[in-house]
């Protein structure tokens, strides 16, 4: 079975809504976190065997704030274990990404379902120190600090089954400069 055909066996399944982006193998899927609803895109790349999910941030770095969100992410993707944070510096467009090799065996469901929701995840863990630098022009480190006092240390995001994807104590950790 190709890559393309079982995640879109998964989206069928978990009973999510998606769009094809023309005749490419990009899946559009809108996915409703604890924050808010984000936009992920899941891209196929058949010939190279992998998979990456990009969940775009609604807000976007203005020119004075692009400095700060880009300390705000190298704190935290310093300590991410998966994915990545990053932004468009042209446009200040902010995304998270995270990808898989596939290889040729068949795709397990479970792995694209982590797959598309750590990255949907992330974004909803992190949009609100993200807003905080970008619409008040908090410093990264502070905006960190402030965001970890009002973050419990159990704010997973639960997918329709229930299941956990969240990064518990995650935004804590950052914080404290442990890693995992």
């Amino acid at each position: 079975m190709k890559i393309s055909e079982s995640v879109v066996k998964f989206l069928i399944a978990e009973d999510i809504n998606f769009s094809q982006l023309g005749d490419k193998t990009i899946y559009r899927v809108s996915l409703e976190g604890k924050r808010g609803t984000f936009c992920t895109y899941i891209d196929v790349d058949e010939d190279n065997e992998h998979i990456e999910c990009i969940t775009r941030c609604p807000l976007r770095a203005t020119e004075d704030t692009k400095a700060d969100v880009l300390r705000l992410f190298a704190h935290v993707n310093l300590r991410l274990a998966v994915g990545h944070f990053d932004i468009d510096l042209a446009d200040g467009d902010i995304r998270f990404r995270t990808s898989i090799f596939a290889g040729s065996s068949e795709l397990d469901p479970d792995l694209i379902k982590h797959l598309v929701f750590m990255s949907m995840t992330a974004m909803d863990m992190f949009i609100p120190v993200i807003a905080s630098v970008i619409c008040s022009k908090i410093g990264a480190e502070d905006a960190l600090r402030m965001h970890a006092k009002n973050t419990s240390k159990n704010s997973d995001t639960k997918s329709s089954d229930g299941q956990s994807h969240g990064f518990g104590g995650r935004l804590g950790r950052i914080i404290d400069g442990s890693s995992n």
